[in-house]
């Protein structure tokens, strides 16, 4: 296998993660988002917003978003699904996906109408190998076994789906773990996942410390299996791969070259994917340019809808872009 610390990663392609609502149904032992399962009054995007504001991204260079949250599929139905056909709908963004923890694909009608909606891919966040571990871990009375019965009906609904796996002590440690939940995921029609650990900040530094877990151990449980190959996409990010599923390593084991994450040597805080994020709060909408929250809020900017409606938001987005690539 390639030594990985020597792999060199072209810059990720510029993503806007939009955070549709900071409401969650879980009480994951990994989530650092401080609003997780609080209800909060937030500001909602128009149809008309949105997609002036996904035209904006697009000039901007910018030509993948991914709808997150909280658990965006706790939103209501109607508006989701108007957030989703609207994005679609802006010519040039490349790719839209949902991330989510998966509890509302256990309903067929609901699956069906994700995809009538023209969402053609979603994300979702499995931290254990069992039903009672998957239960402990998230809060839940959700077993594992029906997660991965409503990821099939997704599939099966026309949804292509990828599983990401946090690592951590009370979940997920193990590569031994690792191929359970990659077994049953493919059994349930996955073919794309990924592992990665923690993020850290300087709020849950204690917590982060507790449940650290080191990909790279489960990138050595890949790399000395005979079931698993290693392989490289054609810009060189490795994966591994038995032939049904593709494994990828986190990025954070490859060279990154965004100026901001080497400048201020985030790799701690961060799984290595970089991008922005439109986040709601009680005024508005903000645009910070990366996952971290700092302190002297520099990352930050405000979202003022006048501009984005007067089509005046390409200024804001340099500063955006340039935060972490200088240019």
């Amino acid at each position: 296998m390639n030594n990985l610390s020597n792999t060199i990663y072209h810059p990720p392609a510029r993503l806007m993660r939009i955070e549709l609502s900071p409401v969650c149904n879980y009480r994951c032992h990994f989530c650092c988002w401080q609003n997780s399962g609080i209800s909060s009054s937030y500001s909602r995007f128009t149809r008309n917003q949105i997609m002036m504001f996904c035209r904006e991204l697009v000039k901007s260079g910018c030509l993948n978003v991914n709808i997150t949250g909280g658990e965006p599929l706790l939103l209501p139905q109607d508006y989701l699904f108007e957030m989703i056909e609207a994005i679609n709908q802006v010519e040039g963004i490349n790719k839209l996906w949902i991330t989510t923890n998966g509890s509302k694909l256990c309903r067929p009608d609901f699956c069906r109408s994700l995809a009538n909606a023209s969402l053609k891919e979603a994300v979702v966040s499995i931290a254990a190998e069992t039903d009672e571990s998957y239960r402990s871990y998230t809060g839940s009375t959700l077993k594992l076994s029906e997660l991965l019965q409503g990821i099939a009906t997704a599939i099966h609904s026309g949804i292509t789906v990828r599983v990401h796996v946090p690592l951590s002590p009370p979940g997920i440690h193990s590569f031994e773990q690792m191929e359970i939940l990659l077994d049953k995921a493919m059994a349930a029609g996955v073919t794309e996942a990924f592992y990665f650990r923690l993020h850290n900040s300087e709020k849950i530094e204690e917590r982060y410390n507790r449940l650290f877990v080191n990909p790279a151990d489960i990138t050595e449980g890949f790399k000395h299996s005979s079931r698993w190959k290693y392989r490289e996409t054609g810009s060189g990010r490795p994966f591994y791969t038995n032939g049904i599923m593709q494994v990828n390593v986190p990025r954070e084991q490859i060279r990154l070259i965004t100026k901001n994450c080497q400048s201020r040597n985030c790799g701690m805080f961060c799984q290595g994917i970089y991008s922005a994020y439109c986040v709601p709060d009680r005024t508005g909408w903000i645009i910070r340019a990366c996952h971290r929250i700092f302190a002297d809020k520099n990352n930050e900017y405000p979202l003022d809808m006048e501009l984005l409606e007067r089509g005046q938001l390409q200024e804001l987005l340099r500063k955006v872009w340039r935060y972490a690539y200088g240019g």
